[in-house]
């Protein structure tokens, strides 16, 4: 494998597939192992010490361009780094970023559980391989088969990781699947397939939606409103966290008939909640979103949520979203009834 000339087996990127998947087809369609693969290819530097779909080096991904024949854009769009101005408004290159599920890799051994997977979609794969929008932590059931995303295997309750699938087997040289448990061996296509509850027909219409278009590579950048997306990211943490969770988390259940699971006190980010936590906090989110902004405002006259709250820790909102809140505060302070609302906000979704 001589630096400056493509590799000798170069597979095509599926559809919207993920770069760590992309690099293991690689590897393994050259007979290497990864580990083996990415010595020859990348020397000393490991590119399995970081999450490489998140901060890949600019470096790393001409080489792979370079190596696979391919042109940059197309290496470069396996990254999550395209869902900037699509799902958030900036790119961190670390800490938590918005919307993305942190893997937690601690000396290439993976801790979180931020690679999800939809059985179905790995089964109806000739060769099953992993999305980037499995990534996504609004990914929480597959808008295609409509059942909840995994986040582990049913097997053993390892996360996916999927450099470490050769990890240790001298026998393995890529003639496995992708969809095999790293640890015990399961194959993650035979993982059990639970029904989406889709207990609101509009909001849950809007989230398959949202999901196709994230799914989709080549959706235009304009149908994602990400202002919109800001504000229910808002009320999952609102819903959740510690001073307001009890009142108004309690309010939104009663009214939607939902219990959903135990919600973890906290303040730490909601991409490090449970994918139970997520779906449900966003299935709730989507609701209050709803018929806007009547049930949020039903909420703060029920006194479920304070006017200031609802503002609180929310830096730069739509213009739209901070113009009903404040429009709380003025009626409260006037003592009247409230009108009906004004323009309702443009959400293409």
């Amino acid at each position: 494998m001589a630096h400056g000339i493509t590799w000798a087996a170069h597979p095509r990127p599926y559809a919207d597939e993920l770069l760590s998947s992309w690099i293991v087809r690689v590897a393994h369609a050259n007979g290497l192992k990864l580990q083996t693969f990415c010595h020859i290819e990348f020397g000393e530097f490991e590119i399995w010490n970081r999450d490489i779909d998140r901060q890949a080096p600019e470096w790393l991904l001409q080489r792979l361009a370079a190596r696979s024949g391919r042109a940059f854009a197309e290496v470069w769009n396996m990254t999550l780094a395209g869902y900037e101005s699509r799902l958030y408004y900036r790119r961190h290159s670390n800490g938590q970023q918005r919307w993305i599920l942190p893997l937690q890799t601690v000396a290439r051994s993976p801790k979180g559980f931020g690679l999800q997977y939809c059985p179905a979609c790995l089964a109806a794969d000739a060769a099953p391989y992993f999305r980037r929008a499995w990534r996504v932590a609004l990914y929480t059931f597959c808008p295609l088969h409509r059942i909840l995303m995994a986040d582990r295997c049913p097997g053993c309750d390892s996360p996916v990781a999927l450099h470490r699938l050769d990890v240790g087997r001298s026998d393995v040289y890529g003639a496995e699947p992708l969809s095999l448990c790293w640890n015990c061996g399961f194959n993650l296509r035979n993982a059990p397939q639970s029904p989406v509850h889709e207990w609101d027909c509009r909001a849950f219409a809007s989230w398959r939606r949202l999901l196709t278009v994230i799914r989709n590579e080549r959706s235009s950048r304009r149908m994602i409103d990400v202002g919109r997306l800001d504000v229910l990211h808002h009320f999952c943490r609102l819903l959740a966290s510690m001073p307001t969770a009890f009142r108004f988390l309690g309010y939104v259940r009663s009214r939607t008939g939902q219990r959903g699971p135990e919600i973890e006190r906290g303040r730490f980010a909601f991409e490090h909640r449970p994918l139970a936590e997520r779906h449900h906090l966003l299935s709730l989110g989507w609701w209050l979103m709803g018929k806007w902004p009547s049930r949020v405002r039903s909420a703060w006259k029920s006194k479920a949520i304070r006017y200031n709250l609802l503002l609180k820790d929310f830096a730069n909102p739509p213009d739209w979203y901070a113009a009903a809140v404040q429009d709380f505060n003025r009626r409260n302070l006037a003592g009247h009834r409230h009108s009906q609302p004004g323009s309702q906000p443009i959400v293409p979704l």
